[in-house]
């Protein structure tokens, strides 16, 4: 039955439950008035008038978000114009409770509390403005209308009482805003601070691509997958040539650069599914799902080789370029990745004995 009444869509019953709550509260407050004017003699016509309008006014706000309709709107939960009606409600039953109107007070403290439910401070505070202009307007139509001879001490002092609540309630509400701002800063930055750490848990400092332990992960998985569904999957390790001369000839600042460039260049010619990581020092390795050895020595050829064979890199004023060799294996059914990698691995030496910018397919 509370799946029916609340809808099992998760937004959508949380606030179905803040309404169905405001709206007890206001049947509540209903029954306690027609006590009241019971006691106190206030026309029926009018309180039965009031508790339609009332009543009826929060049921519509419940059913204007049990069917979804408001989810239209900027504000699905419709906080804003329940405390709204709400209070006008409040203001007009404390024209109709007679002697028992200073109870209003204690009403319009329970309403405030509903704004710390998803309303800006500058809402609070339009709340708060709209609230004394009801219940001033309110106390002012009972003083007018007060018998003759009638003091207006009490209704002076309910405006006084008032004040304090709507001041009092203003500052509270407001406040917990601001903490629940804070907080929701403080979340964003831990969840801010705690992607960068997986990020470099998971990704090389320098180049920015996966590092070898993420890498050996994503090996694993593919592995499996490729033996699972029976397609094709290929490495290749890549290895700047000469590496340890442009260290020597340029600097170290240099060959970081040329790691930088190097992965950079490369990064762009990758299909979303394909893995890039830095293996070691100047060697990196390539992982392509859904592709056969063949496949990837073409690719590594015209897309890598070649491009990094005409890439230029100036460092303080000097130019250089390198060269790149690879090494291709397939993986083969069943085969620990270990095996596919060592295959890879001789592949790439023998690409280098043959006088290195080239791939060999081992």
């Amino acid at each position: 039955m509370l799946d029916w009444l609340l809808t099992t869509h998760p937004k959508r019953r949380i606030r179905l439950q803040l309404s169905g709550v405001a709206t007890l509260l206001m049947s509540a407050c209903v029954v306690v008035l027609n006590l009241m004017a019971d006691m106190t003699g206030t026309p029926a016509l009018a309180i039965t008038v009031w508790t339609v309008l009332s009543v009826g006014g929060l049921i519509t706000v419940f059913l204007l978000i049990r069917t979804g309709y408001s989810e239209r709107w900027a504000d699905p939960s419709m906080t804003l114009v329940q405390i709204i009606y709400a209070i006008g409600c409040n203001a007009a039953a404390y024209c109709l409770a007679g002697e028992g109107r200073g109870a209003a007070s204690s009403i319009l403290a329970v309403i405030l509390m509903f704004c710390s439910f998803g309303l800006s401070v500058r809402q609070i505070c339009a709340v708060a403005l709209f609230a004394l202009v009801a219940f001033g307007s309110a106390i002012a139509y009972t003083v007018l209308h007060a018998p003759s001879g009638s003091g207006s001490g009490m209704d002076i002092a309910n405006f006084g009482l008032i004040l304090v609540v709507l001041g009092g309630g203003t500052f509270v509400t407001a406040r917990l805003q601001g903490l629940r701002g804070r907080l929701r800063r403080q979340k964003a930055e831990l969840e801010k601070a705690v992607g960068q750490i997986r990020h470099l848990a998971a990704n090389d400092d320098l180049t920015g691509l996966l590092n070898r332990r993420a890498m050996s992960e994503f090996l694993v998985i593919e592995c499996r997958r490729s033996d699972r569904k029976g397609t094709p999957l290929s490495m290749a390790i890549l290895d700047i040539d000469h590496f340890k001369t442009i260290n020597d000839s340029h600097g170290h600042h240099a060959g970081d650069v040329a790691l930088r460039r190097f992965a950079d260049a490369i990064r762009p010619t990758l299909r979303a599914a394909d893995r890039f990581a830095r293996w070691g020092g100047e060697e990196f390795l390539l992982l392509l799902p859904d592709t056969d050895g063949r496949q990837t020595v073409e690719l590594c050829q015209k897309r890598i080789v070649e491009q990094i064979a005409a890439l230029r890199i100036t460092v303080d004023d000097k130019s250089f370029g390198f060269t790149v060799s690879v090494g291709v294996s397939q993986h083969l059914v069943n085969e620990p990745f270990a095996q596919t990698l060592e295959r890879a691995d001789r592949a790439l030496y023998a690409a280098k004995d043959a006088g290195r910018n080239r791939v060999i397919l081992g």
